[in-house]
């Protein structure tokens, strides 16, 4: 039976032994859910990626421009220790959320040479994370810096078939997941991505490998075709894509149609 000193007024100057222990004890316990509920919520939050978007600073490129199978700059980077070419492919995107086709085009026009004919030097912004590269080309028109013809068309390794593929994963857009944004993938991303894809930014698959690796994809209709709006409704979820899968320089492409991927589920995964 509680004794007449357990009841406790705010304007009395001490608090009775067993409303005072109860109170140390409750706020103890709060403390500790605290502390629990931080470290839970802190180990469940995504690990940004190591990207690097160089805002403000213009770097200049040299190499070979393609505009297959995405606008891309190619860069000799010397030779492995067999004495075989070594080359990169470094992405063109455009400024803003566009992609860089319409000035390929332009520079080709330029050029008035076939493009694996000739050396140029573009100027842009580096964007970078994971082992890939790209360049914003973000004077536009002006990027462009110089040209010269090969003494010989480049001979680039013929791109590699790997075979028919299922994948795991999510569809982004490059220019963001790689650099311009972190996270640049996922729901709070969904919007800003679906405009990028729709501007003509290359949409890349990303998945995860069995030993917590990431791997990309660049991704192509089945004939090779540009596909933007087309996949827009899968952008930012879980999603499945089956196709083929190709190997060009330092990307992997697959070539596939909106009915090869799937919102949910995949078969044998």
């Amino acid at each position: 039976m509680a004794s007449k000193d357990d009841f406790y007024i705010g304007y009395l100057p001490h608090v009775p032994q067993p409303i005072a222990k109860l109170i140390r004890f409750s706020v103890g316990i709060m403390i500790i859910g605290v502390i629990i509920f931080a470290l839970v919520l802190a180990t469940n939050q995504w690990n940004l990626q190591a990207n690097d978007f160089e805002f403000g600073k213009t770097t200049e490129l040299t190499g070979v421009l393609q505009a297959t199978p995405v606008p891309n700059l190619i860069i000799d980077n010397g030779q492995d220790i067999h004495g075989n070419p070594l080359y990169q492919s470094v992405l063109l995107i455009g400024l803003g959320k566009f992609g860089a086709d319409s000035l390929v085009q332009h520079f080709e026009n330029q050029i008035k040479t076939p493009l694996n004919q000739t050396q140029v030097t573009l100027k842009g912004t580096l964007i970078y994370s994971d082992g890939k590269t790209l360049l914003e080309l973000t004077d536009e028109e002006n990027a462009f810096v110089s040209s010269s013809s090969l003494d010989s068309a480049i001979s680039l390794p013929p791109i590699q078939k790997i075979g028919k593929t299922e994948l795991k994963g999510e569809m982004v857009d490059s220019k963001c997941y790689f650099g311009v944004m972190n996270p640049g993938h996922g729901k709070p991303h969904l919007s800003c991505a679906v405009r990028c894809v729709s501007g003509g930014i290359p949409p890349v698959f990303w998945t995860k490998k069995a030993d917590g690796s990431t791997d990309y994809y660049l991704v192509l209709g089945k004939n090779g075709e540009a596909v933007q709006q087309e996949v827009l409704p899968y952008i930012a979820e879980p999603a499945c894509i089956t196709g083929e899968i190709m190997m060009y320089l330092d990307w992997k492409i697959i070539y596939t149609d909106t009915d090869n991927i799937k919102p949910m589920g995949c078969s044998g995964l």
